[in-house]
């Protein structure tokens, strides 16, 4: 995982501490199916989803997630199943909403594997199947205010009428989302810039 996807997700779990949980979810997908891609044993699967069943919090001086993930073999989109999935978030000592750890536990071990779980039905493992365990890193280099905004700008100029969204998915115009990387930067926070696909087309999420 890249110090900018880490960041992405801390800040999404950060604002989900605030906000109900569900805006987290988007971010959780994206960053599984590419922990999912790095492994020589997963990287035939991917993340079509996860369902929040549960919320607990008082964790380690953090947070835990327990849910499904719905998987599926990689290019076999049409056939699914759910996978246990736990989301443990340790929290900084000083700064409450700061995540210093973020474990993802993926599926039962007494499967064997992740396609052994099609058709099972079962409770919370007692042994994971996959760890991933993602320390925060050194926060990269930040470019300059006027870059990111420039990137924004040049990005729109190449795709006349298509979509800015900002961190809750709200449409943003070129002025708003230009103020929104102004204030995040001032107030010290990471700005994250990526494409996306939204509305049958390209986009663009600040976050």
């Amino acid at each position: 995982m890249t110090p900018a996807e880490f960041f992405l997700l801390s800040e999404t779990f950060a604002r989900a501490l605030r906000r109900p949980v569900p805006s987290a979810i988007p971010t959780v997908e994206f960053i599984l199916c590419g922990l999912l891609a790095e492994g020589e044993a997963t990287r035939r699967f991917w993340c079509d989803g996860v369902l929040v069943d549960e919320v607990i919090g008082g964790f380690e001086a953090g947070l835990a997630l327990g849910g499904r993930a719905w998987i599926a073999l990689c290019g076999r989109s049409a056939k699914q199943w759910q996978v246990p999935i736990r989301m443990e978030l340790e929290l900084s000592p000083v700064e409450p909403d700061r995540i210093e750890h973020i474990r993802l536990l993926l599926g039962d071990a007494d499967l064997g594997t992740l396609d052994a779980h099609a058709g099972a039905h079962r409770n919370v493992p007692e042994r994971w199947l996959l760890r991933f365990d993602l320390p925060r890193p050194a926060p990269p280099a930040r470019p300059a205010t006027d870059d990111l905004v420039a990137q924004v700008v040049v990005w729109a100029a190449g795709r006349p009428g298509r979509p800015i969204v900002g961190p809750e998915w709200q449409p943003l115009s070129l002025d708003a989302a230009a103020d929104h990387i102004r204030a995040e930067v001032a107030s010290d926070r990471v700005v994250v810039i990526e494409e996306i696909w939204l509305d049958g087309g390209d986009a663009l999420r600040l976050a």
